[in-house]
């Protein structure tokens, strides 16, 4: 099979940190995290950083890539307004990918992301082997009570750092996921931090 080496120039600013990356093939050849703060206004600057670190002109890009959501509908546009247009201008393919799966690629399942939505709500995913639901939307009280095919959400006492997603805890019988919470978002800073059981038949 031939070695993929095509480039692509993504831009991540669904939700915070933002990226924009420069890769080719499986290799990312420069990256940058840009501010949730007036993260429009520096995408095009920091995409333009990484090209010329990755000594790469735009035109040598075979594809663009956003993130489609969930997440801020601001940062998604500040993402897919510039790949839409180099890809139109370029006549080149433009790409995206869903959050959720982003966050969760390459992580042991099953896993739950959680993106936030607006104050006291987020977007809801769980992945297992062989299937993940429809983000959701759902609030900081109900992640108590919520019921995600077969498990269900436990909330812990004390808050603790996290990186907004769901990571394994434990190797138990009962998969322990535990939400960190290292955003500047107030929203996160408010919520306790949840817990994932897998539910007894």
């Amino acid at each position: 099979m031939a070695e993929n080496n095509k480039v692509v120039l993504g831009i991540l600013s669904a939700c915070s940190p933002q990226y924009v990356f420069v890769g080719k093939g499986k290799k990312v050849l420069s990256s940058l995290e840009i501010s949730y703060s007036n993260g429009g206004n520096k995408t095009l600057p920091a995409a333009a950083s990484c090209l010329e670190k990755a000594k790469i002109t735009v035109q040598d890009v075979d594809f663009f890539l956003a993130l489609s959501g969930p997440g801020s509908l601001t940062g998604i546009r500040t993402g897919l307004s510039p790949i839409r247009a180099w890809g139109y201008a370029l006549n080149k393919p433009v790409m995206t990918l869903p959050t959720c799966d982003v966050m969760t690629h390459g992580m042991i399942r099953p896993v739950v992301a959680i993106v936030p939505s607006r104050t006291n709500e987020y977007w809801v995913q769980t992945f297992t082997d062989n299937m993940s639901e429809v983000p959701m939307i759902v609030d900081v009280n109900s992640l108590n009570t919520y019921d995600i095919k077969g498990y269900t959400w436990v909330s812990c006492k004390e808050l603790s750092p996290t990186n907004a997603s769901f990571v394994l805890s434990s190797p138990k019988p009962l998969q322990a996921l535990e939400l960190s919470m290292e955003t500047q978002a107030q929203s996160w800073m408010r919520a306790l931090p949840k817990y994932l059981f897998e539910m007894e038949a």
